[in-house]
């Protein structure tokens, strides 16, 4: 990190600032997690942690879920604490607010402690991310770990690139992470593939580097080769078949679900991404804007992968909160792009304030969020018989 990045970290007013927003993020994701009964999905969640038998557990999860076991092993020794619905959804209120301090981290690694600070709060404010914060599903989790792999991916990236070499732990934690986000979710293990993609191109540049890119790659690799194996030996259930709109409307419904179910919202920051390409654009004859790149990359390419996917295959993997792994690069290019503004630091300030405010408004009076029953009731499963 350069200069003004280390001392902006270390600003207590800073560490201040993003201790309050933090707090905030955490009171609105605690708030209210009894308000919403358990609907389908959750029950199949809180069915399948109840199931004490390794292999029933197994057969359960490949016959009527789509997704890896690990958020419903973590799931399994949670319980143990308790049985309610607060109790079910307190691991993704955790997961949902360490991601408020994950992007700050992001933002302070990829710009500066500004973008940071903005992109913390619209992580906190914004309707998505708290909506499944209070959900007991794995896409919480899933949000953290793949912020958390991209952060140490390019922590390790700076070590090889400054010194040639990388802390053990380092590149130890990458890994950890990585196989936790492939469990989780198989749009975990989509990113993580992607991520080796765009990684093997900087690593395979030096004899360090490439060693160290086979290594952590082949640790992935063989602890996911056990759940491979499974489910090559297994029938899955039919895929859901349908076509998938055109890429441009399917883009836009992507952002909407991102940017609080409103048009409006997308419109203007569509408008802010505009500004931040020409921007860029204009300092590319100086330099590469890699940064921005980097963040558009992140934002799109898992996009239009699925959506070529779905396309040609027929069978759709396109859905808005599987992408949920791209929603930090759309808050930190959004953040990017205010923080570029033409205006004086104390002006964007008091607009980031009242973008806060004008948020927080939407979210509680505007949506109703606290207010509105979406979610349909439905008594608890048995125990054992797992619902997907």
């Amino acid at each position: 990190m350069d200069l003004e990045r280390i001392e902006g970290f270390k600003d207590k007013r800073v560490l201040l600032l993003l201790l309050l927003v933090i707090v905030l993020g955490a009171g609105l994701r605690f708030w209210g997690l009894d308000i919403q009964s358990l609907w389908f999905d959750e029950l199949g969640s809180w069915s399948a942690a109840h199931l004490v038998s390794f292999n029933r557990f197994v057969n359960a999860v490949l016959r009527y879920d789509v997704n890896p076991p690990g958020y419903y092993i973590f799931l399994h020794y949670w319980i143990k604490l308790g049985h309610s619905e607060v109790m079910l959804r307190i691991p993704s209120a955790i997961f949902g607010t360490l991601s408020i301090g994950v992007i700050f981290l992001l933002g302070c690694r990829i710009y500066s402690w500004r973008e940071g600070l903005v992109s913390a709060v619209l992580m906190a404010v914004m309707k998505c991310p708290l909506y499944y914060s209070q959900e007991a599903r794995a896409y919480s989790m899933l949000l953290l770990f793949s912020m958390l792999t991209v952060l140490l991916l390019m922590t390790i990236v700076d070590c090889l690139r400054n010194r040639n070499e990388v802390p053990v732990l380092l590149s130890g934690a990458y890994v950890m992470t990585a196989i936790v986000s492939c469990y989780v979710h198989y749009y975990g293990l989509y990113f993580i593939v992607l991520q080796g993609l765009v990684a093997a191109f900087y690593f395979c540049r030096s004899r360090e580097g490439a060693r160290l890119f086979l290594i952590m790659s082949a640790f992935i690799v063989v602890a996911y080769l056990p759940w491979i194996l499974v489910l090559s030996s297994t029938s899955r259930p039919d895929s859901w078949i349908e076509m998938p709109k055109s890429i441009g409307i399917c883009f836009n419904d992507l952002l909407i679900f991102m940017f609080n179910d409103s048009q409006v919202f997308v419109s203007a920051v569509l408008a802010l991404y505009c500004f931040l390409i020409l921007r860029s654009s204009a300092k590319m004859i100086r330099s590469c804007i890699w940064s921005e790149l980097l963040l558009i990359g992140w934002l799109i390419v898992p996009f239009v992968g699925a959506w070529v996917f779905s396309k040609v295959s027929h069978i759709t993997i396109l859905s808005d909160r599987y992408l949920i792994i791209s929603l930090p690069a759309a808050y930190l290019l959004l953040s990017r792009s205010v923080i570029l503004l033409p205006l004086n630091f104390k002006i964007k300030s008091i607009g980031i304030a009242v973008l806060t405010a004008v948020l927080l408004c939407h979210l509680i009076l505007g949506s109703g969020y606290y207010s509105t029953s979406v979610k349909q009731y439905t008594h608890p499963p048995v125990p054992g018989h797992f619902m997907p």
